[in-house]
């Protein structure tokens, strides 16, 4: 099983993909734009597509060293309770 399944498959996975509002509404703010602009720039839709976990973790850990990161993880964590 892939690591994204995994994630997806848990317990904060199943958290995240019931509140699609509030992610939309994280990502669609300054900060999630921010680190959307690092996920295009680092490829990360294609490394989801082709199962490069490595390379999604990567961009995961380079957008959280950002302020904007930081605070967008930090609101998602708000919405799974972690």
């Amino acid at each position: 099983m892939s690591d994204l399944k995994k994630l997806l498959d848990s317990e904060a996975g199943k958290k995240l993909s019931a509140n699609k509002e509030g992610i939309q509404k994280i990502a669609s703010g300054t900060d999630g734009q921010k680190v959307m602009g690092i996920f295009k720039d680092e490829n990360v839709e294609e490394a989801l597509k082709s199962g490069d976990t490595d390379a999604v973790r990567s961009a995961i850990e380079k957008a959280a060293k950002t302020e904007e990161g930081a605070r967008l993880f930090k609101e998602l964590k708000k919405l799974i309770n972690v």
